[in-house]
């Protein structure tokens, strides 16, 4: 190889850069693929020496390439990079020679020249413009022999700028990846960057190159800083490179925004636009008026009273500056608040609490890892006059199992994966393991991801609200039960009834009802006192679980000194027009064990009832038709009708009730529960 020093033989310069031009034309058909969304392999084979490969995936992006060889000890290797958006296809010149580069369009890059070491001055036109009409000029740039360099041109078209930076792989592990930064955006002032949120290079100045820093050959998040704050505001995914490898990272600015501009050994460049997130924000401040959230100071995203959302919308940084505005200007701003963001993520963010403390939370709604059939919840706590709360599952049986201890007010749980379907939640305010309030959520999907909020209305009124997917909202307030209560005690003089310490039934005498009373499905305390004697006497005391949208009967029976109470579920589903129901309970001390039949042509057995039950038990005969009838108990189940009874006609489509039960002088009779009234059928 020839000693000459480049610029003193133009024959040795064109010779030299034929290969480069060369290269620009193996580029522009095509043969190694540029990547868009994210990086896939360069192969620079021909496609005629290898077969089309199948289709292999990748546990995550990839870019592989050759490293590229070392220069001769009387060589050095130059290449050239077009990084200015304004500027047109370009040509280059070496010492007013050539052109040596022809049509280099923005984002590009040549092959490495085998170049003599020395000094020269690089002239950048315009492409077809003579040297002596140059954009720029890089004068007494160094090329040492045995070195690698790559030279940029920059900025914008007026302003246009020129750096020169040396590719080396000296030192670097072979596990390992050199990446040096530099900054070409235009319009964007000092930089910081980061690698999977560690800061690499701090106070980086537009049109400045970083000190390269060597890295795992691995994928991982480049962040960008543009404010100082030290939370990126911008992310990119970088892909595994190819160990051993040298990489310079452009940071370019354009209409389109800030991405960067990866300069791959020899002649590939890739652009890597951000990563894009995304933020939907819901209103719970109760006191608060309908309210537009403004991100970034200029983009509102809709008015939304009290309980609703927007729906996402894309974030295209690292960060999101919220103001929530009572009329989208930033002058009207109730709460500000800086929400960093995970690349792309999904994120929920909430004005919650009385507007005189107003505060923002925000999390991620994440579905990695929701198994098939499987539904994600997560509760929040937004009720400000409410304090700490565990929050139960209750099932049908009413049986409550924890699923969050001591949630306080403002915090967002971790999410709970469950199989879909509808559920009961149970919220104990009071730390007595019992719940106070239950919320009846709908049946979600399978796959859905659901954020419930405990929260509550300018009124102070507590309800749930389910935020599904997207914008969608639904409020669910309190469950609700039906309650009465029948007095079969036949000893014990009328009584009051207390529900939570609160006087619910006054003087209910013995042998009737009580009128049906709507309360909040919960776990209800019940205290049964004489008439008029207030709490402290209570002759029965117990919990009772109300479930939701369900209808009770409590029973208070036996005789006073040792009362007792059962608590009935009158389920009425499936009940027939035509038929009525009856479930029939044994509540007589003085009363055996025994079967209770249809009479039929007197006091022939037919259709038995009921099986064998005793005192204390209830059982549920199949619905009949409705009709007038007359049923016998055959004590002890010995074949013999030990007393009958003519019950009354009960209107089709009735469930109603029937307590076999004795009187105070011992007899036998039935006490039959229809919904407004009671009717005692005596023995015949």
């Amino acid at each position: 190889m020839s000693n000459h020093i480049l610029g003193k033989d133009p024959l040795m310069l064109t010779r030299l850069f034929v290969p480069l031009r060369s290269a620009l034309h193996l580029l522009s058909l095509g043969l190694c693929s540029l990547f868009v969304l994210a990086l896939v392999a360069c192969d620079f084979s021909s496609p005629d020496d290898r077969d089309e490969p199948e289709p292999t995936p990748e546990p995550e992006p990839t870019v592989t390439v050759t490293p590229e060889p070392e220069p001769e000890e009387d060589e050095a290797f130059l290449r050239v990079l077009h990084l200015s958006p304004e500027a047109p296809p370009v040509d280059a010149y070496v010492n007013g020679q050539g052109p040596a580069v022809s049509g280099l369009a923005f984002g590009n890059s040549t092959d490495n020249a085998v170049l003599a070491p020395g000094e020269v001055d690089l002239q950048v036109t315009a492409q077809g413009a003579s040297p002596s009409n140059a954009l720029l000029t890089i004068n007494d740039v160094r090329l040492d022999e045995g070195r690698r360099y790559t030279a940029i041109a920059f900025g914008s078209l007026n302003a246009l700028a020129g750096n020169v930076i040396e590719d080396s792989t000296q030192g670097l592990a072979s596990n390992q990846v050199r990446v040096r930064v530099v900054h070409t955006a235009v319009g964007v002032g000092v930089v910081d960057i980061y690698a999977d949120g560690t800061p690499i290079t701090e106070n980086l100045f537009y049109g400045s190159a970083a000190a390269p820093v060597d890295v795992p050959a691995q994928a991982f998040v480049a962040g960008i800083d543009v404010d100082n704050n030290g939370q990126p505001d911008l992310l990119y995914d970088i892909p595994a490179l190819t160990p051993g490898t040298s990489v310079n990272v452009f940071a370019v600015a354009d209409a389109s925004g800030v991405y960067l501009i990866a300069q791959l050994p020899g002649a590939t460049t890739v652009r890597i636009d951000a990563v894009s997130q995304e933020l939907r924000v819901l209103h719970l401040s109760p006191d608060a008026p309908a309210v537009i959230p403004v991100l970034g100071g200029n983009n509102p995203l809709g008015q939304i009273p009290f309980g609703q959302s927007t729906d996402y919308v894309t974030v295209g940084s690292a960060s999101a500056n919220l103001a929530v505005t009572t009329d989208g200007t930033l002058g009207t701003s109730v709460l500000t608040a800086d929400l960093p963001l995970e690349r792309g993520k999904r994120y929920t963010a909430v004005a919650y609490g009385n507007l005189a403390n107003i505060g923002a939370t925000y999390f991620v709604d994440d579905p990695a890892g929701l198994a098939a059939g499987n539904i994600r919840v997560r509760a929040i706590h937004g009720a400000p006059s409410v304090g700490q709360v565990d929050i139960y599952a209750v099932d049908a049986d009413g049986t409550q199992s924890l699923l969050l201890a001591d949630v306080n007010f403002g915090d967002v749980a971790n999410p709970l994966d469950v199989p879909a379907g509808a559920y009961t939640l149970g919220v104990d305010v009071n730390n007595d393991a019992q719940s106070d309030v239950m919320f009846a959520l709908p049946d979600i999907s399978a796959g859905t991801l659901a954020n419930v909020y405990v929260t509550e209305d300018a009124s102070g009124n507590v309800f749930a609200l389910a935020q599904l997917p997207g914008s969608f909202t639904a409020r669910i307030d309190p469950a609700t039960a039906e309650v009465r209560v029948v007095h079969l005690s036949r000893d014990a003089p009328n009584v009051d009834v207390y529900v939570d310490g609160a006087a619910a039934i006054s003087n209910l005498p013995f042998k009737q009802q009580s009128g049906k009373a709507e309360l909040f499905a919960r776990t209800i305390q019940v205290d049964v006192t004489p008439a008029g004697a207030g709490l402290g006497s209570a002759v029965l005391s117990g919990p009772v679980t109300l479930l939701p949208n369900q209808s009770y009967t409590v029973v208070a029976y036996d005789d006073v000194a040792q009362i007792k109470a059962v608590v009935l579920l009158d389920e009425d589903q499936g009940l027939s027009t035509g038929s009525i129901r009856l479930p029939v309970s044994h509540v007589a001390p003085l009363v055996t064990r025994g079967d209770l039949f249809e009479l039929v042509n007197g006091n022939a057995f037919g259709t038995q009832l009921v099986d064998d039950f005793g005192f204390g038990e209830t059982q549920t005969p199949p619905d009949l038709p409705a009709a007038a009838y007359t049923v016998g108990f055959d004590a002890n189940a010995i074949g013999v009708v030990a007393v009958s009874f003519d019950l009354p006609l009960i209107t089709p489509g009735t469930f109603a009730r029937a307590f076999v039960f004795n009187e105070l002088d011992g007899s036998v009779a039935v006490l039959v529960t229809l919904p407004n009234t009671t009717i005692v059928v005596p023995a015949n």
